[in-house]
């Protein structure tokens, strides 16, 4: 749906017979054009290239269709772009028999030239910004010869008046466009590096294709033929901004479009429900605040405000001489970030566009006749949830009234399945688990969702259905569906190399550590994992192992890759003194389900004796006879590491004391000895210069050296840190 802009905006639908109301496969969308500086500003990259591959893929866990358009790239125009090509997510597609369409997606073709404004999408991939508002085809002037940059505008789009502003302008030569992108490109900082972050989708089914573009034939749905009514919820958050939080909008909609005994379309409300979204997930549901951020937030009051339509199966119908797939979920999501802008806060017109967007739910496209509320403008002139006779006219042609009467015929669905999973079914009758066969009326669609159990996955559908992806049963007969559950292959994360650790260690001591994680198993890893690093008093995954301070990350990991790394860890202050080896464990914080999640460790071959330094003041040289008080002389004397474990650098400090034993009464001489880190055994010697305080009474005094005097070590013996002087010194005047 979109906003009248400041000029007039030809409908892209062509219009049919009677009312010209018949849309194609897909979803309707409101729109507020966006301005080209600010498509700048929104953006996080604009490139031009060349289309290269367009890939849709059904994903099984969020139950949706996405595209991926991957584009070879020619020139960056903004944002850091680190690949030589990038692969847009535009959501919609065909996979099987199954068929998406946002209406206001951009459309693509293989080998297209394109210009395209990119945003991220919270789920790391890109995607077009404001759906087709951010996309520019190429091509060149048979005239001029010069490059051209034309937007397209997409069918099935109401537009909304933007309040202010310069209009959006679909037309450029290439390098007038490109000047617009240099003048506002550095008004806003964009991201960093935009590498291919392509999300792993388990079990997703994929299908290629030459094009990306609006489906046809249209659709509508097939119930009604039967007298069988379509149920739309509504999710129960609602909308805070507008009154009532839009209940009641919605209920006014719904009933629009049930005009009586002229129609067989019956719409029934159903209630609220925590459906979100646009998903194939069997219920027709209306969504505020867009609960799975599938519509790009807005920029200054425009954007795309609402997207809303349905899915599509491939058995196919003859209505008014028309051929028509059929409908087997509708969905709408409202924006959110439209407070103030005088839309869904204003009820009339929230009416209005609910009772638009509804439409397009059930397979209208737009009218030509001004005054219909499918009229690819909105008026908001107060009519809120009602039709024209434009409109209904549509209604009757697209749904006439039913001739027979009576309940439909109850056919029967049986599930088979194979190995380990459970198949539901959506209507409710099938639980498959131990109800393996339903009865449904005649014309009804069911939905059928496979979860396999813990290490299984579905491995295919057969009968009735076809393919691991979605399954939707037409049931026009009795049906049979058969499911295979098979044991899913899984990553596999082992250590296959570390080395070993330094002989000894003290506590607080650091080692580097240099590893290898593979994945030997027979699917990525998907996840950025964290190898962690133990000491093992015997080389495996215990309770005992002390842990090292420091872990490494290691990137997803395809089936046979592999990745090294080194990185330096430390020691616990509390590591209990003994000998062990060095254990590297993979995917150690348990991120990835593997299909061996006993193997993650390896130990080194080689041991490390933990301990603790242990600096004593081995020999300190003696004084001279006499000294006068400020007076100065040179202090020689030896540090000794006589712990088991390595000793950093330290501290030695000089003492004036009357009985050789330190204690509060001696008097701390001016300079001090620097000692380099000790091994074992090892020992350091050295002179300094020391100053005897002016304030030192007179008397005979012993001269003490204490290594480690400033206590920068945790040592094994705290109290052996000094020695005195074979001779004392007499301090005088």
């Amino acid at each position: 749906m979109r906003l009248r802009p400041s000029r007039p905006v030809v409908a892209a639908l062509v219009a049919l017979a009677l009312a010209g109301l018949l849309a194609g496969p897909g979803e309707a969308t409101i729109v507020v054009p966006v301005p080209e500086h600010e498509l700048v500003l929104e953006a996080d990259a604009i490139v031009v290239g060349r289309v290269q591959r367009i890939e849709s893929e059904w994903d099984p866990a969020a139950r949706q269709i996405s595209t991926w358009i991957t584009v070879a790239i020619d020139e960056v125009l903004k944002g850091d772009v680190a690949t030589p090509e990038v692969s847009l997510k535009q959501a919609g597609g065909t996979v099987g028999g199954l068929r998406a369409w946002v209406h206001g997606s951009p459309e693509f073709r293989r080998r297209e030239n394109v210009l395209v404004f990119l945003s991220e999408s919270p789920d790391g991939s890109l995607r077009v910004t404001h759906l087709y508002q951010g996309k520019f085809s190429l091509s060149t002037d048979p005239v001029t010869g010069e490059t051209l940059a034309r937007r397209d505008r997409a069918p099935g789009v109401l537009v909304l008046p933007r309040k202010g502003g310069a209009p959006a302008v679909d037309s450029w030569t290439l390098p007038a466009l490109k000047e617009v992108v240099k003048a506002w490109r550095s008004s806003r900082r964009s991201r960093g590096s935009l590498g291919q972050r392509r999300p792993a989708v388990a079990a997703a089914t994929t299908q290629e294709a030459e094009t990306f573009t609006f489906l046809n034939p249209p659709a509508r749905w097939f119930e009604p033929d039967s007298g069988i009514p379509i149920t739309v919820m509504t999710n129960r958050a609602g909308e805070p901004a507008a009154p009532g939080g839009g209940f009641e909008q919605v209920r006014e909609a719904l009933a629009a479009w049930t005009i009586g005994p002229e129609s067989s379309l019956v719409l029934r409300d159903g209630g609220l429900t925590d459906a979100v979204g646009l998903r194939y997930d069997g219920v027709n549901s209306v969504s505020f605040r867009d609960p799975l951020n599938q519509i790009q937030p807005p920029s200054q009051c425009g954007g795309v405000l609402a997207i809303g339509g349905y899915y599509a199966v491939a058995q196919t119908t003859v209505v008014g001489g028309r051929t028509f797939y059929r409908i087997v979920d509708a969905d709408m999501a409202i924006a959110d970030g439209w407070e103030g802008c005088q839309f869904y806060d204003d009820r009339e017109n929230l009416a209005e566009v609910l009772t638009h967007e509804i439409g397009h739910m059930v397979g209208f496209g737009h009218n030509t006749d001004p005054s219909a509320t499918m009229y690819p403008y909105a008026h908001f002139d107060g009519r809120g949830a009602t039709l024209t006779a434009a409109d209904r006219a549509g209604l009757v042609f697209l749904y006439p009234g039913v001739s027979t009467v009576g309940p439909p015929p109850v056919r029967t669905l049986t599930v088979t399945r194979t190995g380990s999973g459970v198949i539901a079914s959506t209507p409710a009758g099938i639980s498959c688990g131990t109800d393996c066969a339903g009865g449904y009326d005649d014309g009804t669609a069911v939905q059928l969702v496979a979860t396999p159990a813990a290490g299984w996955e579905l491995a295919g559908w057969g009968g009735a259905c076809g393919g691991a992806g979605a399954c939707t049963v037409v049931m026009n007969g009795d049906r049979a569906v058969t499911a295979t559950f098979r044991l899913a292959a899984r990553p596999d994360l082992v250590v296959t190399a570390v080395n070993d650790p330094p002989a000894t260690v003290g506590r607080g001591g650091r080692f580097p550590v240099r590893d290898t994680v593979a994945n030997v198993g027979g699917a990525p890893s998907g996840a950025i994992t964290r190898a962690r690093y133990y000491l093992s008093a015997t080389g495996t995954q215990a309770a005992g192992n002390v842990l090292l301070t420091g872990s490494r990350a290691v990137g997803a990991l395809a089936p046979g890759a592999g990745s090294s790394g080194t990185l330096t860890v430390t020691v616990p202050l509390n590591a209990p003194p003994g000998t062990y080896r060095l254990l590297a464990c993979a995917d150690d914080t348990r991120l990835v389900a593997e299909s061996d999640e006993a193997n993650n460790c390896l130990a080194s071959a080689g041991s490390v004796v933990v301990g603790l330094p242990d600096l004593v003041a081995a020999a300190v040289s003696p004084p001279p006879a006499s000294l006068a008080r400020g007076g100065r002389f040179q202090v020689t004397d030896t540090t000794r590491n006589q712990g088991d474990a390595p000793a950093t650098s330290s501290v030695t400090r000089y003492y004036l004391s009357a009985d050789g034993a330190r204690d509060a009464s001696d008097r701390l001489l001016t300079g001090y000895r620097m000692v380099p880190s000790l091994a074992p055994g090892a020992a350091s010697t050295g002179t300094v210069t020391v100053v005897v305080p002016s304030t030192t009474v007179a008397g005979a005094y012993f001269v003490l050296a204490c290594a480690d005097d400033t206590a920068r070590l945790v040592e094994s013996g705290g109290a052996n840190n000094c020695v005195a002087s074979p001779t004392t010194v007499a301090v005088g005047p």
